[in-house]
């Protein structure tokens, strides 16, 4: 029942006149489905002439969308394959390998400290720097004061590389103005103090990045601003 049979053929299993009301769904839900997620998608009707069947078939190319998202993923792949420090040379060089040194000494691998040394000199993401740090050369002085803070602060070996890993645009942060300014804030304005601080900042690391308090009134920048704490 619902199905064509054509009196000339001896096939017992032929192809329905039209796609039943489960295949009509079916293919409705797939040509939504790529619709909305910019996919090219083939479509296919089925027509009688007589005792012919005929499928006619059309390709629904891909959006403008799903153009430039591709052409964007290559573009990024291709410029972040080769790393940083085999793109520097002489006494910027140097520095790089100087700053990952000081990196693996804490334990890290040097690939991880390559990699959080592309983020926190603005070589990579640009979601926290905001183009105010934008492919600098780090001091290995200045990362090494970094360290050193951390570690007065009570953060040491996994918890170090905790924080590192979470928030690695720390170690491109200057301890006078920055780090120190929010520890303050955490001592002043929360009262905490001693073991609160450090474990606050296990939790939470982005605090000794943030650069602005907004009070509820949105300035644009909330991945630096304290109304995430």
């Amino acid at each position: 029942r619902g199905r064509w049979s054509d009196p000339s053929s001896s096939r017992a299993d032929s192809l329905p006149l039209r796609p039943t009301t489960t295949m009509a769904a079916q293919m409705n839900v797939h040509v939504k489905v790529a619709g909305a997620l910019n996919l090219p998608y083939r479509q296919e009707t089925r027509k009688r002439r007589g005792n012919d069947r005929t499928v006619h078939a059309r390709t629904k190319p891909a959006g403008k969308l799903d153009q430039v998202r591709s052409r964007t993923v290559c573009g990024s792949t291709s410029a972040n394959a080769v790393p940083v420090f085999e793109r520097l040379d002489g006494d910027d060089a140097h520095k790089w390998n100087q700053s990952m040194d000081v990196l693996t000494e804490v334990g890290l691998e040097r690939a991880e400290a390559e990699k959080f040394l592309t983020r926190a000199y603005g070589w990579g993401s640009q979601a926290y720097w905001r183009k105010e740090k934008v492919e600098e050369v780090p001091e290995p002085e200045k990362v090494q004061a970094c360290i050193s803070y951390l570690n007065d602060l009570g953060l040491e070996g996994a918890d170090l590389m905790g924080v590192i890993k979470k928030f690695p645009e720390v170690l491109g942060c200057d301890v006078e103005t920055r780090l120190k300014n929010n520890v303050a804030v955490l001592e002043n304005q929360w009262k905490m103090k001693g073991m609160v601080i450090t474990n606050t900042l296990k939790r939470k690391p982005e605090i000794l990045g943030f650069t602005i308090d907004c009070y509820g009134d949105c300035a644009g920048e909330c991945n630096r601003c304290w109304v995430r704490f």
